[in-house]
């Protein structure tokens, strides 16, 4: 009869194992989803940075243009 109840109890811990493993692999897969979107929008503020110091570089060229042509 011990030997049952201990082959129960063992069962019952590997589902827990197996739910948990589950979850786990389930939170794995969310993390990299996240990962990825932040990624992405990591990638987007870049090229936004770059507009950006593009756009200024151009403002201080053409106002030293018109600084030195008067």
């Amino acid at each position: 009869m011990v030997f049952c109840e201990d082959h129960t109890a063992h069962e019952q811990h590997f589902e827990r194992l197996d739910a948990r493993v589950g979850d786990l692999e389930q939170r794995d897969f969310e993390k990299t989803q996240l990962l990825a979107r932040m990624d992405a929008i990591l990638s987007q503020l870049q090229k936004l940075y770059w507009a950006i110091v593009t756009a200024c570089a151009g403002a201080i060229v053409t106002a030293l243009f018109a600084v030195i042509t008067r």
